[in-house]
């Protein structure tokens, strides 16, 4: 911006203002012009603002726009420089530019570009603002200032803007915000700043007769590219907090009841939380799941009882890695289903841990009765009389505990006269033909296994009588 007599003046340094939240997730470097690698000392050093450039596109004769600073020297400083006195929106610093000039060229524009912090995302929205003031020594105002994107350093002046003022800016004395949501449709990586529509599609007022320039010019302050959005730690432990961060608004409601942009959780059980994002221009209602990794619960299956010398197979479920005690009588200690063989009556308690990031203790216990198995509670009659009186007319051996149960029934020659695998099952003195035999001794053997596995026998003689 160049296009009147310089005039100077003297500034003291301001300190720099305290950054508010509101800009805390904003993808414009530089976004209040504060950094810097020199103080400005003439016209066009916008470039002294770091990060900032000069947009050429449509521009002529040298001119562009100026960075003015409180360490400027006299006539480019904060609050008083060529273009008028104002302080600054935020710190010591802005920008000054011109948003048209037919006079010294159609379509004349003093934009800048800057390289945003990370890109857009496609399809997601953002809250667009800044802060624009009109210099007090121009006569002329304009609409349409505003901010548009690119994917390259190319902004040209075509009648496109995500965020623009469509009315006049007359107002010398307060900061105007111009601001917008817009949802971008396209992964930008630099953000434009100026007037964007050709002369024939913006407005010029005549604002102020009093004033030395005839151009429309602003000061621009105060940029910021805001995600509208819910971000925070997805995944906790039980009993740890997570912090979720609402970004994009003036104003913020949680389903907490929260009313800050940013929150402290501590859920039990996974949660999803929701906030409603509202600023000028936009609302939105956002929400997030946080996923809460769960306590083990062990379950252990197996025997509860054993025979002396006998064996017990243990499993145990609900962790990633186990640890048994005692170690006595186990085939090992650090594996989910070890063999236990105990000799007395034992209690074995595992500890297991599980988690993907977190780490979680669980225990839980069995405890195995050793019992002594090497007796069977047996009867076996030694007479029987099978005269159809209904007393005691049947041979029946009452057995209990014993496995693999067999009896066979002989007579005196060595005929099989009767046999059987289940215990309680009678024999009523007929052959295997159905002959009822005759009075007499008769020879029997019964085989099985103890509840051990030793070998169980038991033979003898019984008499029948009619």
């Amino acid at each position: 911006m160049k296009l009147f007599p310089i005039l100077f003046f003297q500034i003291v340094l301001f300190l720099l203002a305290s950054i508010t939240p509101l800009f805390a997730q904003n993808l414009v470097p530089n976004w209040s012009f504060e950094q810097y690698s020199a103080c400005p000392t003439g016209f066009t050093q916008i470039a002294n603002a770091i990060g900032w450039y000069p947009s050429y596109v449509d521009n002529c004769c040298g001119y562009q726009v100026e960075y003015l600073n409180a360490c400027g020297t006299s006539g480019f400083q904060v609050p008083s420089n060529v273009w008028g006195y104002h302080n600054a929106s935020t710190g010591v610093a802005y920008m000054s530019q011109v948003t048209m000039a037919p006079t010294v060229k159609k379509d004349y524009r003093e934009n800048i570009y800057a390289k945003l912090i990370s890109p857009l995302v496609s399809g997601e929205t953002y809250y667009i603002s800044m802060k624009v003031v009109s210099a007090t020594d121009c006569e002329n105002t304009t609409n349409n200032d505003g901010v548009k994107f690119s994917t390259d350093t190319i902004f040209s002046v075509n009648n496109i803007a995500a965020v623009h003022s469509t009315s006049v800016i007359t107002d010398q004395v307060n900061w105007t915000t111009i601001s917008g949501c817009y949802m971008a449709d396209s992964a930008y990586t630099y953000i434009g700043v100026g007037n964007f529509f050709d002369d024939a599609h913006t407005t010029v007022s005549f604002s102020c007769p009093s004033c030395s320039n005839a151009y429309p010019g602003y000061y621009v302050d105060d940029i910021s590219v805001i995600p509208i959005a819910l971000s925070g730690n997805t995944n906790v432990c039980s009993g740890d907090t997570s912090r979720l961060t609402a970004s994009g608004g003036d104003s913020y409601l949680w389903n907490t009841g929260n009313t800050t942009s940013s929150i402290l959780v501590k859920p039990i059980i996974t949660t999803t939380y929701s906030v409603t994002i509202t600023n000028p221009d936009c609302t939105f209602n956002k929400t997030i799941m946080v996923n809460v990794d769960s306590m083990p619960i062990l379950t252990i299956s197996g025997p509860q009882s054993i025979c002396e010398g006998g064996s017990a197979n243990l499993t145990v479920t609900g962790a990633n890695s186990f640890s048994w005690s005692p170690a006595l009588g186990l085939s090992s200690i650090n594996i989910a289903n070890p063999i236990a063989n105990p000799a007395i009556t034992t209690t074995y308690t595992v500890t297991g841990i599980a988690g993907g990031g977190c780490k979680y203790i669980g225990k839980d216990s069995i405890t195995i009765v050793v019992k002594k198995c090497d007796s069977v509670d047996i009867y076996i009659p030694n007479i029987f009389t099978p005269n159809g009186d209904n007393k005691n007319d049947l041979f029946v051996v009452t057995a209990e505990g014993i496995n693999n149960y067999h009896i066979e029934v002989f007579n005196r020659w060595g005929e099989k006269l009767f046999e059987s695998n289940t215990p309680n099952t009678p024999w009523n003195g007929k052959n295997l033909n159905g002959i009822m035999q005759s009075d007499g001794a008769y020879y029997y053997i019964i085989t099985g296994n103890y509840p051990n596995g030793n070998l169980l026998k038991k033979d003898g003689f019984l008499q029948l009588l009619k």
